[in-house]
């Protein structure tokens, strides 16, 4: 599940270097030419109570961000990798009080925007309003996104209707479907027909 998503990040990462980090398409070498970035850890968060977890969660950003970066930056930016999607929320709610409105890039193959009343079996309370599938609605709601500009990547679920994309367009956000990469990646793999002369 999501909770082996960090382990697995952290396992790949370690074959990673400024040794051979020379991007030729952007001519830069991010180790060398970037942000440094440093892993924080996992913030420790209850398994068994939402909305405990997301005090937890959003307590633990707040630390992260109250840190003053060396940089021309006053405080540091958050990449926030690996694990349950709910890690957004909280996220935002501290970005946006550092920096105001914030720009999503949600790659996902889920919209993650759905109101939790369109779930079939809400029973509105507060604890069951924060979802893995409602953190950005929620986000939205909040004021915490800049409108029309984010951007969903990878999409490839099913929804329940078109209303799922009229809600998702009313809260602003592009959507890139994984199909849409899919065929991207053909065409561009797609060999040149090279006629030779003999």
């Amino acid at each position: 599940g999501a909770r082996f998503g960090p382990r697995a990040l952290r396992a790949a990462s370690q074959r990673q270097n400024s040794l051979r980090g020379y991007n030729f398409r952007a001519d830069i070498n991010p180790y060398d030419n970037w942000a440094k970035v440093i892993d924080c850890g996992d913030i420790p968060i209850s398994p068994m109570d939402n909305g405990l977890a997301l005090k937890q969660m959003t307590k633990g950003y707040e630390n992260l961000l109250n840190h003053k970066t060396a940089g021309e930056e006053a405080y540091p930016k958050l990449i926030m990798l690996g694990g349950d999607h709910s890690i957004i929320l909280p996220g935002l709610r501290n970005l946006y009080k550092k920096y105001g409105e914030i720009s999503v890039i949600h790659f996902d193959a889920h919209l993650d925007t759905w109101s939790p009343k369109k779930y079939p079996s809400f029973w509105h309370s507060d604890q069951s309003k924060f979802t893995h599938g409602s953190m950005l609605w929620m986000a939205y709601e909040e004021g915490l996104l800049k409108h029309k500009s984010n951007v969903h990547v990878g999409l490839r679920s099913r929804l329940t209707n078109i209303e799922d994309y009229e809600d998702d367009d009313a809260q602003g956000f592009y959507r890139i479907h994984a199909d849409d990469i899919m065929l991207s990646l053909i065409h561009i793999s797609e060999p040149t027909r090279l006629d030779v002369m003999s």
